[in-house]
Order: structure tokens, then C-alpha cells, then sequence
């Protein structure tokens, strides 16, 4: 008798365990840990260390400035670790090698602040890159202020409200197109978190909510079409920036999934952690989801905004003054691409994305492209011949009106259908550009102006080698390097037109109502066409091996730039430097 009911006692106990890991979940913070132990152990094996202090020593100050910044910046966030031989590696890697892409120098600035907060190459950075690449120059100039540098040329007022300003009706932020995307919303939010104003709330409650929308049903996020763990962790980093718990906030808890659920799809036996669920060891993702768990464990530690550290004596940390938004957020104000914490690009096809076409294709042979929304370069080529238009309308019309008048058509209505008509014949002359195919193409009729400066310009579709298609060169190359003048304001826009026009090559492009003046979107050069291999395909631009997130039309070239246009099947995963 005594043994059935400690058998019914034991069953009882089994059976309320079993009831409490249906509704309990395990501690966040632990599960964070674990995630950051695993890493750091694979990491210590992988370079034969023995601590943390030889990982760093070992890995990271070798590869100070290849794979190490976000390694060395989620340390200095944790503390407690030296990291002076990484920062002065780091310094020296900046001596030995030119660094143009302005977002990528402030990514180095803003790591060389875990240990050397007085390098002028802070300073100097700051002053000179902020804002200059688009969106994400934007982030990072506002990251470094958090931090406590201002640039003296672009105060952060004008950082934030230029940021406001890229801001899509949805709620968030991309580097180019119409719609929001996952990685550059969570990586604007980031850095508005550590700079919060009573203005900007608004403006961060909709993208914590756009996020909240975005979530997948396993707790994961998707970017560029696929569910993937970096999308993931940019959105735990920026969640946990903000002060929110995404293991508790029920927001951020779908089907009863939390955004850590959709991270363990990505964890390998290793420690590491895969790009896509299923797929292999992925650094780039091991190393984003590190600093998403250092982010959601220093969070929860009262540390703040994770791209904010220690004590700021400068301005620019507002992180004592939080006040929490409407929707739990705090106030404040996203393949380069979208740019991941590591320095690795993920830039978006194109310039941006549009359905109003204002230029007809420009062919090899006599079609010319619209003039309506050309830059002044291109509209400066007809102006010879428009005096004579105006003159010879001027003449028809005085001619309707004394016809009018011989043979008695006097009434009024009759002479203001005239100067209609004569009116829409000047707007037609006023919006055309006529010229012959050898004007066009050898760029006869443009204003000279003075040369600046020298870049290289190709053209080049190397990931559709193989495809059969007449268009489709067997070595990928449709513009061999060439070197170009430019002069003072031209853009890549630009270039790209004045080498289309001399090699007569095939060009076709929209001009979108995205951004504040629009941008221009390139959708098929020599007859290879966005979408044509993949949903995923079209044109990207390079400049010095690095994809802008401006479109085309804004990004302004300047002395020794070495431009490419490419080809991608995959929003530019498939290619690189080239």
C-alpha cells in the first residue's frame, strides 16, 4: 500500500514537471550566456587559446581591421578585457591601408573608441565621412556622436532629421527602394536609441511596431527575401538598445515564439551559427549573433544602448535621459548596402525601386532616352535648335490668328484655342532633346566645364556568364576599365550616361519618387534586364569595391574613384570587388 502511494506521490511530481516546461521558458539571459560561451569556445579552439585574453591576443589583433570589430567592440560592451593591442593593431592597419568607403571608416573609428578614445583618426573620420554614403554613414555618424564626437561640419541635429527625412511611410528605413527593410530599420533604431529627443518618438514607436509586424511566425526575421539569422540578431541588437525584453515583451512573441526561438534554427553543434536554418557554419552570422546576445545581456544588466560605452563626456549621450515612447519604446529617431556590425556588406539591386519611366531605352542604334527628368549635362545638348522652334510657333500662331480674322472666325474662343495649342507646342519643344546619333553619342552639344579629376569605369556581368543570351559577353565584360574626366558635382549617374552615349550601349532607367528628390534606377544595361535571372537580379553599382546606399544620381565621384556597374543574380551575394 505504502509503495503505491509513493508511487502515485512520484507520478504526481513527473507530471507537474512536465506541465511546468510546457508553460516556463528558460531563463534569457542564461540562454544568452550559453550563446556567447559557445562562440567564444569555438573561437578559442579555432586559434589554439586558452583564455579570452589569448583569443584576443591570438585572433583578434591579427585581424584587426579584416574580421575582428565585432568581436572587439561586444568585449569592450561585456568589459573587463584589455583591448589595447587590438586597438593599437587596429591604428596600424589604418596607416598601412586606404580606407574610401566613408560608412566602413566609421565603422573603424567607432571601434578604435573600445581603447583608444584619443585617436585623431576618430576625429578626423567624424569631420569627414558623416553623412557622405547615404543612410548608413548616417547611423554610424550618429553612433559616434552617442559616443561623444561631433562632427564640426554636420551637427547632429541635422544627423537625426536627415534620418527622419529617409524615413518610409511604413515606419522604417532602407538604403534603397519604396519599402522597409528588416536590417537597416533595426540598425537606424539602433543609433536613435542613444540619442533621444521628445521629437523622435513618434517617429521610433512605428519602426519598433514595423518590426513587431515583420516578425516571422518561428520568432525569426527574413531580409532580401529569405529568413536568415543576421535579420534576427539586427533586431534583438536594436530591441535590446531600446530597453525592451523581446523575451518578454509580448510583441515580439509569435505562436509563442520569441526572437531567441527564431535564433536557435541557426545554432550548429559547434557553437556557431548558419546564415539560412539548415545551412553551414556561417562567420558573419556567428559573429552578428554575438553581439546580439551581448546586447540582450547588457541590456538586462542596466548597461544601455549597446553602441554606446561607459561614460561619455561629450554631448552626444542622452542615454540619462530616456524617456519611454507610447508603444514601450524609448524616444529617439538604415548588402554598402546593408551593413552588418562586422564590416561585411549586404548590398540591395539597383538604386532604388519605381514604376514611373521617364526615358525610353537608349539603343545602339536611334532611339534616345527622355530629357524630362535628365540631369543639366543632358539637357544642355539641344538648346540650339529650340530658339528656332519657338520663333517658327510664334509665326503659326500669328498666322492662325489672322486667318482667324480674314475669314471672320472672330469669336474669342477661337483665338484662346490658338494660343493653347501654340503653348503645348512650346512645352513640347521645352521638354524634348532632338539630336542625331552621332551628336548623342559623342556628347557634341554638352557644356565643357573644367576637368577635376580621373576615375576607371567597367561594366560587367560576370554571374550570367553562360546563359545563352546574344547579349551576354562569353568573359562578362560589356565595358572594358576605362578611364573617364569628370568634373565638378558629377555623379555616377552621369558617368555612367556619358559611357553608355560614346560606346553606344544599350541603357535603360526610371527616374522614382523615392527619397526626398527621387532617384534614378538603372533597369537594363545592353539588354540584360532586372528580374531576367531571378527575382533577385538586376544592376548594382561599386565604387572602390564597395556598394554606396545612395542611388546612383546622388553619389558624387571624386578624384581616383574606380566605378563598376555588375550584374547580380542574388542582390549582390553572388558577386564582389571585381
Amino acid at each position: 500500500m505504502r509503495s503505491k502511494i509513493l508511487a502515485l506521490i512520484l507520478a504526481c511530481l513527473m507530471m507537474a514537471a512536465g506541465a511546468g516546461t510546457q508553460y516556463c521558458r528558460a531563463d534569457a539571459v542564461d540562454d544568452a550566456n550559453s550563446v556567447i560561451s559557445g562562440i567564444v569556445m569555438f573561437k578559442m579552439q579555432e586559434c589554439g587559446a586558452a583564455n579570452t585574453d589569448e583569443w584576443i591576443e591570438k585572433d583578434l589583433v591579427p585581424n584587426a581591421g579584416v574580421t575582428a570589430e565585432t568581436y572587439a567592440y561586444a568585449l569592450a560592451k561585456e568589459g573587463g578585457h584589455d583591448l589595447t593591442g587590438y586597438a593599437a593593431a587596429l591604428s596600424r592597419y589604418l596607416a598601412e591601408n586606404e580606407v574610401r568607403a566613408a560608412t566602413t571608416r566609421l565603422k573603424y573609428a567607432l571601434c578604435l573608441t573600445v581603447a583608444d578614445r584619443d585617436n585623431p583618426y576618430i576625429t578626423d573620420t567624424v569631420n569627414e565621412a558623416v553623412g557622405a554614403q547615404g543612410i548608413m554613414s548616417l547611423v554610424y555618424g550618429l553612433h559616434l556622436y552617442n559616443n561623444g564626437y561631433e562632427s564640426a561640419i554636420y551637427p547632429p541635429e541635422k544627423i537625426i532629421s536627415d534620418i527622419l527625412e529617409l524615413r518610409h511611410d511604413d515606419g522604417g528605413w532602407s538604403v534603397i527602394g519604396e519599402y522597409s527593410d528588416v536590417d537597416v530599420t533595426a540598425m537606424v533604431v539602433q543609433a536613435l536609441a542613444g540619442s533621444i529627443t521628445d521629437t523622435t518618438a513618434g517617429d521610433t514607436d512605428e519602426a519598433v511596431e514595423l518590426l513587431s509586424r515583420k516578425q516571422n511566425a518561428d520568432g525569426g526575421y527574413s531580409g532580401f527575401g529569405a529568413a536568415n539569422a543576421e535579420s534576427t540578431a539586427q533586431v534583438l541588437i536594436a530591441l535590446s538598445s531600446l530597453g525592451i525584453d523581446a523575451a518578454e515583451d509580448e510583441r515580439f512573441i509569435k505562436n509563442g515564439n520569441t526572437i531567441f526561438d527564431g535564433l536557435a534554427a541557426y545554432r550548429l553543434p559547434d557553437g556557431t551559427y548558419a546564415h539560412i536554418a539548415g545551412g553551414e557554419s556561417n562567420a558573419t552570422a556567428t559573429m552578428q549573433v554575438f553581439a546580439a546576445m551581448e546586447a540582450y545581456v547588457t541590456m538586462k544588466a542596466g548597461e544601455g544602448p549597446y553602441y554606446v560605452l561607459g561614460e561619455v563626456t561629450g554631448t552626444g549621450n542622452m542615454t540619462d535621459n530616456m524617456v519611454p515612447g507610447t508603444g514601450g519604446t524609448a524616444d529617439g529617431g538604415s548588402k554598402d548596402t546593408v551593413a552588418g556590425t562586422d564590416g561585411t556588406l549586404v548590398p540591395v539591386t539597383g538604386d532604388s525601386i519605381g514604376d514611373d519611366k521617364d526615358s525610353v531605352p537608349v539603343t545602339g542604334n536611334n532611339t534616345l532616352p527622355g530629357s524630362i527628368d535628365s540631369p543639366p549635362a543632358e539637357q544642355a545638348a539641344a538648346v540650339n535648335y529650340k530658339p528656332v522652334a519657338y520663333a517658327v510657333i510664334a509665326g503659326l500662331f500669328a498666322l492662325a490668328c489672322a486667318l482667324l480674322f480674314i475669314f471672320k472666325k472672330r469669336n474669342y474662343k477661337n483665338f484662346i484655342f490658338a494660343a493653347v495649342i501654340a503653348l503645348l507646342a512650346v512645352l513640347v519643344v521645352y521638354k524634348t532633346d532632338i539630336r542625331s546619333k552621332e551628336s548623342y553619342y559623342s556628347g557634341t552639344g554638352t557644356a565643357e566645364a573644367e576637368i577635376v579629376g580621373t576615375v576607371t569605369f567597367t561594366i560587367r556581368c560576370d554571374s550570367i556568364v553562360g546563359e545563352a543570351s546574344e547579349f551576354i559577353p562569353t568573359d562578362g565584360v560589356i565595358l572594358g576599365k576605362t578611364e573617364y574626366g569628370i568634373v565638378e558635382g558629377e555623379s555616377v549617374y552621369d558617368l555612367l550616361i556619358g559611357a553608355v552615349r560614346e560606346n553606344e550601349i544599350h541603357l535603360e532607367n526610371k527616374k522614382t519618387s523615392v527619397g526626398a528628390h527621387g532617384a534614378y534606377y538603372i533597369s537594363g544595361i545592353n539588354h540584360i534586364y532586372e528580374y531576367e535571372y531571378g527575382e533577385l537580379s538586376g544592376w548594382m553599382y561599386y565604387v572602390n569595391g564597395e556598394a554606396p546606399s545612395v542611388g546612383c544620381g546622388d553619389y558624387i565621384l571624386h578624384d581616383g574613384d574606380d566605378v563598376a556597374w555588375l550584374y547580380t543574380r542574388e542582390i549582390g551575394r553572388d558577386i564582389g570587388q571585381q
